[in-house]
């Protein structure tokens, strides 16, 4: 309502407001606004929210820098002196010349240290990469502290599963920092290779042992064993961290030990108990040491003849009971 003073009514109140200036804007006709109010931060942003194509010598001063997404993990004690861990997962933001940092918090992404560009600043930021960030963390189902200021879940037991599953489905774009024993997800398997051993256990038939050869010498002999109980699971080794043991078996050595009966990813430090005959197979040959080999050899030959002459004696028995009472109480003639 125009008048002294100006006033302005709304659904709920009444209020004062500025002097109408009829000269300030003139429908119709062209407004001039200073350089020096456009060529700010805030300037150049109002042009673009308007769709307003900027002025060369405004374009030549803008530099724009892309942002890209950084994933920091590492375990953390729940609370001081506690025996159960946490996997603190923080969420980053950063330009390579470091002129921005940011972290995504619960209200989204936040400047580190709370400051954000000054309003003349002509630095733009590019945060398309950061896009994919939240919908990539929604497996983990983390939780944020609002006092530490991060994301993270418990570790349970089958933590080593969920984290190198969700490692697997990180893009390429997206850069993972583990820290800590974190950092050993990120090493090649244990590389083994399978070599068996035998030894007589009962009549005809031998208990089976897994020969676990690797190449990294500092394991000891129980971190071997928990790696080849694991069937290829992830194993936690204390300071080392999580390893998992990997065969390295050709097409020929798998179907070999198919033909024994032995699957590579069922294998462990536990005995299996195998027949003699079982074992007289070439196939395992290429696994077995020579002597134990040629001794499998010589019982499966002594059960082979064995029982070749219990078939024959057998044979011999049936043949004689079908033949007539005459023949078999004949006598020679003299």
């Amino acid at each position: 309502m125009e008048g002294t003073p100006t006033l302005y009514l709304t659904r709920d109140a009444v209020w004062k407001g500025p002097i109408i200036d009829a000269h300030a804007l003139t429908p119709g006709e062209e407004t001039i606004i200073p350089a020096a109010a456009l060529e700010t931060g805030d300037g150049v942003r109002f042009l673009r929210k308007h769709g307003v194509e900027l002025p060369a010598r405004l374009r030549e001063r803008i530099r724009t820098v892309t942002v890209k997404p950084l994933l920091r993990c590492e375990l953390q004690p729940t609370y001081p002196g506690s025996q159960e861990e946490t996997c603190v997962v923080q969420a980053l933001g950063g330009s390579d010349d470091g002129s921005v940092q940011l972290v995504l918090a619960r209200d989204g992404w936040q400047p580190t240290n709370n400051e954000s560009a000054p309003s003349d600043s002509l630095v733009f930021q590019d945060r398309a990469p950061l896009a994919v960030v939240p919908a990539l963390l929604e497996p983990l189902r983390l939780k944020w502290d609002p006092y530490a200021r991060h994301w993270h879940f418990k570790v349970t037991r089958k933590f080593a599963e969920t984290f190198t599953d969700w490692l697997r489905s990180v893009p390429s774009e997206v850069t993972v920092e583990l820290r800590g024993e974190l950092a050993s997800f990120q090493n090649d398997a244990v590389s083994g290779t399978v070599r068996l051993s035998v030894e007589e256990s009962a009549l005809d038939w031998f208990d089976l042992r897994v020969v676990l050869d690797v190449s990294e010498t500092e394991l000891t002999k129980p971190e071997l064993k928990l790696l080849l109980d694991a069937r290829g699971k992830w194993v936690r080794l204390g300071a080392k961290g999580w390893r998992r043991l990997e065969f390295q078996l050709s097409d020929e050595e798998d179907e070999q030990l198919s033909r024994l009966g032995l699957n590579p990813h069922d294998l462990s430090s536990e005995p299996q108990r195998l027949h003699a005959l079982q074992l007289a197979d070439p196939a395992a040959k290429r696994f077995l040491p020579e002597e134990q080999y040629a001794s499998v050899q010589r019982r499966a030959s002594e059960l082979q003849t064995s029982s070749s002459s219990t078939k024959i004696r057998s044979i011999a028995r049936d043949r004689g009971s079908t033949l007539p009472a005459c023949a078999r109480c004949a006598r020679p003639s003299t």
